[in-house]
C-alpha cells in the first residue's frame, strides 16, 4: 500500500515552577504583556512561545519542536528532538527535563498508494467523538484526545517555501506521491498514556514510555471507522447480476456491522406466508447460501492505515 516515516513527537506544552532558578529571557522576543504574565517568542526557524508569570515564577512553553528545529514536521528523529530541547534549556539557562508535560502530539506520516484526500474522507469518528473538517484534513476528538488526519503533501506545498521543500525531499519526501499525516493530540497525556501519573519531559525519551505512547497512538487510530469493501471475483461466471447484487449487499452490511445472510434472511422473514410459503422461503434461503458461497464476504478496507502506522513505530512494530 505504501511506506512510512518513523513516528515522532510534534507539538508540546510544558510547565515548570522555577522556584530558585533564574530564567534568562534576554535571548527571547517579548511580544505581549497580560495580567501577571509576559509573553515571548523563543527564536528558532518557527518560534515557540514562552509565557512567564514572574509573581509565582511559573513558566509555560508551547509549540512544535520539529518546526522550531527544522522548519517543518515531515520528519524528526528522537535524537534531534532531544537535542533541540537541550539547546532550549541552554538558551533559557533553566533545566527543563523535569518540566511537566501538559499537552503533547505523537504521530507518523505515511506514503499511500491511494489519494490522501480519498483516504481521509473514508474515515469517520467513533461513538463519543466529534468529527471536524479542517485545512486539508479532519480531526476526531473527545475530551482527552484529538486524532488528526491531513493531506501532508498539500500542507507542505501550502505552508513551506521552496527551500524547505527541497530539504525535506532529501529526507525522503516525494512530491509526486501521496502522504497522510496521522497524529494523536493528547489534551490529557498523563491520563491517556500514563494511567494518571504525571509525565515529565525526560520521560518522552525513555524506551518504555515511547512504547506506551506508540501503543496508545495505535489504539486511538483504531477507534476510527473506515469504509470497508469485499473482494471482487475475477472469474466471469461469478459476476452474474445476482452475484453483483450479493456483493453489494455484503459490502453495505459489512460497513454497518451486519452479515449479508442476516440482512437477506431478515427481508425474507418479513414476507407473509400467503405470498411465499414456508417451502418457498426454504428454497430462497438455500439460494442465498449458494450465492454467498460463490463470493468472498470477508470485509477488508483499502483505507485502513494500521499496517503502515505500525511499521512507523520505533518499538511497537509488526513482527
Amino acid at each position: 500500500m505504501g511506506y512510512c516515516m518513523n513516528a515522532m513527537y510534534d507539538y508540546i506544552g510544558i510547565t515548570k515552577q522555577l522556584h530558585k532558578d533564574n530564567i534568562n529571557l534576554s535571548n527571547l522576543e517579548h511580544i505581549a504583556s497580560s495580567r501577571n504574565c509576559e509573553h515571548y517568542l523563543i527564536p528558532g526557524i518557527k518560534p515557540m512561545k514562552l509565557q512567564y508569570n514572574k509573581d509565582n515564577k511559573l513558566m509555560r512553553i508551547t509549540g512544535s519542536v520539529p518546526y522550531w528545529v527544522n522548519g517543518h514536521n515531515f520528519s524528526i528523529t528522537m535524537a534531534e528532538y532531544n537535542t533541540g530541547l537541550d539547546y532550549m534549556a541552554d538558551l533559557l539557562k533553566v533545566k527543563i527535563s523535569d518540566a511537566i508535560v501538559d499537552v503533547m502530539e505523537f504521530g507518523a506520516i505515511v506514503n499511500t498508494s491511494l489519494p490522501a484526500n480519498q483516504i481521509i474522507s473514508a474515515h469517520s469518528s467513533a461513538k463519543g467523538m466529534k468529527s471536524v473538517i479542517y485545512d486539508n484534513g479532519r480531526y476526531f476528538s473527545d475530551s482527552a484526545c484529538k486524532v488528526k488526519m491531513y493531506n501532508a503533501k498539500a500542507r507542505i506545498f501550502q505552508n513551506l517555501d521552496k527551500g524547505t521543500q527541497h530539504e525535506i525531499e532529501a529526507a525522503g519526501f516525494d512530491r509526486k506521491a501521496d502522504w497522510v499525516k496521522v497524529e494523536a493530540h493528547y489534551l490529557k497525556p498523563h491520563m491517556a498514556i500514563n494511567k494518571g501519573a504525571g509525565i515529565i519531559l525526560s520521560d518522552l525519551f525513555r524506551p518504555d514510555f515511547i512504547r506506551k505512547t506508540e501503543e496508545n497512538f495505535l489504539y486511538q487510530y483504531s477507534r476510527l471507522s473506515f469504509i470497508k469493501s469485499v473482494e471482487i471475483p475475477m472469474n466471469k461466471k461469478h459476476l452474474k447480476t445476482d452475484n453483483l447484487l450479493m456483493l453489494a449487499l455484503a459490502e453495505v452490511s459489512g460497513n454497518i456491522g451486519k452479515s449479508p445472510k442476516d440482512l437477506a434472511y431478515g427481508i425474507l422473514n418479513q414476507i407473509p406466508d400467503e405470498v411465499l410459503s414456508p417451502n418457498d422461503k426454504k428454497a430462497r434461503r438455500a439460494q442465498i447460501r449458494k450465492l454467498l458461497k460463490q463470493i468472498s464476504t470477508d470485509i477488508t478496507s483499502k483505507y485502513d492505515l494500521s499496517p503502515l502506522l505500525q511499521d512507523a513505530m520505533l518499538y511497537h512494530r509488526t513482527a
